[in-house]
């Protein structure tokens, strides 16, 4: 929170970015009067015609309010036109629809002063005063009537028929407060200003600590607004005060900077944007270990060369048959080790095994078989996978084809991620992929095939820690397919 500040120099310094002001408030009648119990101020980006609207929608959900004691009104202002409602409310009396309501006191609200903060409930930080009855410019016993209107029965009992559980609740929803439950009004007068620039983040680089801060400001406040940052101990009392370099524009409303490396990681950095004239207009605050981004390391790799070193596990995928099971299936073992490439990539795989045939539920008759299946979550890419020692066949490519269709036409959702069908073979070299003309689909069915050589190309880059390998070789054909037919001017 800033320092004190009046609504004219808010004004002074935002209004170029405002076009509309409302006013809505809920009022008290006492003996044929109606009396101001708190009404709020919004001045806002919108036009007049699009404020009003948005008001008049807000209140058609709320229902109508018909009681002789209770209203609820409106006006809404150009903003140009402000100087209408200052008038009203220095003379001490607004007049809303078709009813003059008075307050408990005139107000000169240009003088009056609050603070620009940003609260949790808003999208942008808001300056906001509240102007209270005192002095008095009504008599004290109609001032205790209004006090007191939070417990008149008949209008308790009315409420509860809208419904609504109090004139607290109903106010709050009309006026669009956020603390309901208060015991009486006051006849106050609340204004807001929205403030269009706020801090949205900030990153940490992982290998010297830097942070960069993200902050968002309306174009025609940009050159006003500088971002201030401090580095404050957690274990003492020591600050340091960061000499930020110019902001870098992202686009005209959204700019970054950066600070330098920050070397204890335990140290809290607090950014505040701050206005050339207004001052301070939101901060907030991070401890920078939580802002360092863990790596996003797959530990199955490490960890199994401690069972199979990398040369060994090249050897098993190279030469299957010197493997066997129990029941002398080395097949059965090759697809075991393809599930350990696959899972050392992060994909949760299923080796499918004794299951691998697709049949129609409720029958035995095979329709296509698959030896595993294989996702990566935060890829959302799914591989359907067979396996074989041999170089693939013909019969292969268009089994998997089958397979995709028949498993794809009855799962929700999968749109939702990449599909991708792949022969993994311990065959010595094949073609890379295949692409199949289907009646399913107006763009050729890619099937890609990883041969020894691709696979131990794999184990290279798993030990290099390039995880990306996989996601780049299963998106290759389709990268060349597509530029061989658009290169033709052709679409699909």
């Amino acid at each position: 929170m800033g320092s004190r500040i009046n609504l004219l120099e808010v004004l002074s310094n935002f209004g170029v970015t405002l076009h509309g002001v409302s006013v809505r408030t809920a009022a008290y009648r006492v003996d044929a009067k109606w009396y101001n119990l708190v009404s709020v101020i919004d001045f806002s980006e919108m036009d007049p015609v699009s404020l009003d609207g948005a008001i008049c929608d807000q209140w058609s959900v709320l229902g109508s309010m018909d009681h002789q004691q209770l209203r609820f009104g409106y006006e809404v202002f150009s903003y140009d036109c402000r100087d209408e409602l200052f008038d009203q409310l220095t003379s001490g009396v607004l007049e809303l629809c078709d009813i003059s309501v008075q307050l408990a006191r005139k107000i000169d609200a240009l003088s009056e002063s609050g603070y620009i903060q940003h609260y949790p409930q808003s999208d942008w930080p808001l300056f906001q005063l509240q102007a209270n009855a005192s002095p008095l410019d009504i008599d004290q016993q109609t001032f205790q009537s209004i006090r007191s209107a939070n417990s008149d029965p008949g209008l308790q009992r009315y409420l509860s028929t809208v419904p609504y559980d109090s004139l607290n609740e109903a106010i709050t929803f009309h006026m669009r407060l956020t603390h309901d439950g208060m015991r009486s009004y006051e006849s106050d007068v609340i204004v807001k200003v929205p403030v269009f620039a706020k801090i949205n983040e900030a990153r940490c680089d992982f290998d010297d600590c830097s942070v960069t801060v993200k902050y968002e400001a309306h174009p025609k406040l940009a050159e006003q607004i500088f971002l201030s940052c401090t580095v404050s101990s957690t274990r003492d009392s020591s600050r340091e005060r960061l000499k930020m370099p110019s902001s870098i524009p992202l686009s005209d409303s959204v700019f970054e900077s950066t600070t330098k490396p920050i070397q204890d990681k335990n140290t809290r950095l607090d950014a505040a944007l701050i206005h050339k004239k207004a001052g301070n207009i939101c901060n907030t605050a991070w401890i920078i270990c939580d802002l360092i981004p863990r790596k996003d390391n797959n530990p199955l790799w490490p960890l199994f060369q401690r069972f199979c070193s990398p040369q060994d596990f090249k050897n098993l995928l190279a030469i299957p048959g010197n493997s066997r099971d129990s029941e002398n299936r080395p097949q059965r073992l090759f697809e075991n080790r393809i599930a350990w490439f696959l899972g050392c990539f992060g994909f949760i795989t299923l080796v499918l095994g004794t299951q691998e045939c697709l049949r129609d539920p409720g029958t035995t008759v095979e329709r296509g078989s698959l030896d595993l299946l294989a996702f990566h979550e935060r890829k959302r890419v799914l591989i359907l996978g067979a396996c074989k020692i041999n170089a693939p066949k013909e019969s292969d490519y268009d089994n998997l084809s089958n397979v995709r269709a028949l498993l794809l036409a009855n799962t929700a959702d999968a749109d939702s991620f990449d599909t991708q069908m792949v022969i993994f073979t311990a065959a010595a070299e094949t073609r890379l992929s295949k692409e199949l003309q289907t009646s399913g689909s107006m763009i050729p069915r890619i099937v890609h095939i990883f041969d020894v050589q691709r696979l131990t190309e794999g184990i290279v880059s798993l030990g290099n820690t390039d995880k990306e390998w996989i996601f780049e070789q299963l998106s290759q054909a389709h990268r060349l397919y597509h530029y061989k037919y658009e290169s033709n001017g052709s679409e699909f």
